[in-house]
């Protein structure tokens, strides 16, 4: 019983502390500072990806996929598409 009265006792007594000896102790940790906040790089896109170039004005899938055979369901939309 002792120690929990003497548990309840410093938990009781540190959260009245200053914000200082909280963190000096371990209790809080100090949160980002909104002034040193750095820019993130540019996001940049891999070049293994097919995509098409910006310019052309009508992409199709046979652009995209590249060489290879279309199977039944490809072959289905594409005639679809067209």
């Amino acid at each position: 019983m002792k120690k929990i009265f003497l548990l309840f006792t410093v938990l009781l007594i540190t959260s009245a502390c200053s914000k200082k000896l909280k963190e000096t102790v371990g209790i809080s940790t100090a949160g980002p500072n909104e002034y040193q906040v750095q820019r993130a790089k540019a996001l940049e896109v891999p070049p293994h990806y097919y995509l098409p170039d910006p310019g052309h004005s009508k992409t199709t899938y046979s652009n995209v996929k590249g060489q290879g055979e279309f199977n039944e369901g490809e072959q289905a939309l594409m005639q679809d598409m067209n």
